[in-house]
């Protein structure tokens, strides 16, 4: 027979592994606290390694380092607006619920990581081949809304 304690327990420790916590999107009290950056590496193939970094400001850093058009730092401005686009992508995407990585077991893909602060609350998402394993469609979508706003394909060139 088994104890009403130990199922408890089970059904406890179940529940925690299955069901993800939120947590709550921060609000953002100041847009200058805003950091919105995205990190792609390289490959076995060709995939290009660059970081972009955007501001709430607007402003724009890229660092490009291989298998990309230009090497090196870049910067540029984009509209406040596309700052606070990206930010309810974010907020759409439940980023600050979503777990810290999806990584399958492929090896020689890119790692994508994606960071998103807010008022000194930080969050990362590691992505490698992440969609083998459960990642939803959201965060490949954050990925390439970055790019977009940054323009990123002028320095990286075209994928």
């Amino acid at each position: 027979m088994v104890r009403p304690r130990y199922l408890v327990a089970v059904a406890l420790s179940l529940a925690m592994l299955c069901c993800k916590q939120h947590a709550a999107f921060p609000e953002v009290r100041d847009i200058n606290s805003v950091h919105i950056t995205l990190r792609r590496s390289i490959c076995n193939a060709s995939c290009p390694s660059y970081t972009i970094e955007i501001s709430g400001d607007g402003s724009v850093t890229y660092e490009g380092r291989e298998d990309v058009a230009v090497q090196g730092t870049e910067h540029a401005r984009i509209p406040p607006q596309k700052v606070r686009d990206l930010i309810e992508l974010f907020r759409r995407a439940d980023f600050y619920s979503l777990p810290d990585a999806y990584e399958s077991s492929v090896s020689g893909r890119p790692y994508y990581t994606t960071i998103l602060w807010i008022d000194g609350r930080d969050k990362k998402v590691v992505d490698y081949d992440g969609r083998e394993v459960g990642m939803p469609a959201s965060v490949t979508e954050l990925e390439d809304a970055i790019d977009r706003a940054a323009n990123s394909e002028r320095w990286v060139g075209k994928r």
